[in-house]
């Protein structure tokens, strides 16, 4: 008999949200719904953090910001493929065009965007935590007036992408008053970018060939989706060598946690070339 468990494959704190979340193995299901889903970046990653969280800590991820589900991509990448991440992209200084790879770790990453925790100030402002839960009050030195925000959430940037003004509607759901003077309104959104930065962020190198410094941008939520794609296409082969082998069904081998999968496929293969 195919047993499924293997225990969890990664327990985190989600950075931005301090809620803990438990990660499963992804199976062979959720690897056709990667490999097959017709779905947006964002909507593929919500279904994944929603398939492959413990259900017992039944989390809306669309209340959450966005870093929350970027860290969660990112330390599920870790679990199934590794913490080193290799990227690659060519020199745009002019008429040089070479290739420069780019390499880091992933724990590495997270800690360089850790948040801030409230209080917290910056020049000429201060945050410290509201009374109405999720909210921040924000104080500006020299201006008077009561000034709160709370971080965007997934949800919010959802709603936005389909309003003519997705700036404005993101001031009206997260800023208050919505029509806050400019000064106020940019402290806020650099008071929100301590308290949840973004994981989408950019890596600098320089050119072995021109020695250019080159700028290119990480976006985790692309990365991290574009490789899972990549391995998860891999589910087809596996069926089919896994149930040519030992006659298992379709159904059996998909409940089977991928990477345990892909082992036995591996050992199928050699054993064909054999």
């Amino acid at each position: 008999m195919i047993h499924p468990d293997s225990g969890p494959l990664a327990r985190l704190v989600l950075p931005a949200s301090g809620l803990s979340v438990t990660l499963r193995h992804p199976t062979g299901l959720d690897d056709i719904l990667i490999a097959e889903g017709g779905l947006s970046e964002v909507q593929l990653a919500l279904a994944i953090a929603e398939r492959l969280g413990d259900e017992r800590e039944a989390l809306d991820w669309t209340a959450l910001p966005v870093c929350d589900l970027e860290a969660l991509l990112l330390h599920l990448r870790r679990g199934v493929i590794g913490d080193q991440v290799v990227t690659d992209s060519l020199c745009s200084a002019k008429g040089c065009g070479a290739r420069l790879d780019f390499s880091f770790s992933i724990d590495a990453w997270l800690a360089h965007h850790r948040p801030k925790r409230p209080p917290l100030g910056a020049r000429g402002f201060s945050v410290r935590a509201s009374e109405r839960h999720g909210e921040y009050d924000l104080s500006l030195r020299d201006v008077a007036g009561s000034f709160a925000f709370r971080i965007p959430t997934i949800g919010d940037q959802i709603a936005a992408a389909q309003d003519a003004d997705a700036e404005m509607a993101i001031a009206q759901a997260c800023l208050y008053p919505p029509d806050m003077p400019p000064r106020a309104r940019r402290a806020a959104e650099r008071a929100m970018q301590f308290l949840a930065p973004g994981l989408r962020d950019n890596l600098q190198g320089v050119c072995p060939e021109c020695r250019a410094t080159i700028t290119v941008l990480f976006d985790p939520l692309h990365y991290c989706l574009q490789e899972l794609r990549d391995r998860a296409r891999y589910v087809y082969q596996d069926v089919d060598i896994l149930a040519q082998r030992y006659a298992w069904s379709e159904a059996a081998i998909l409940t089977i946690p991928s990477v345990r999968r892909m082992q036995y496929a591996e050992l199928a293969r050699a054993t064909r070339v054999a």
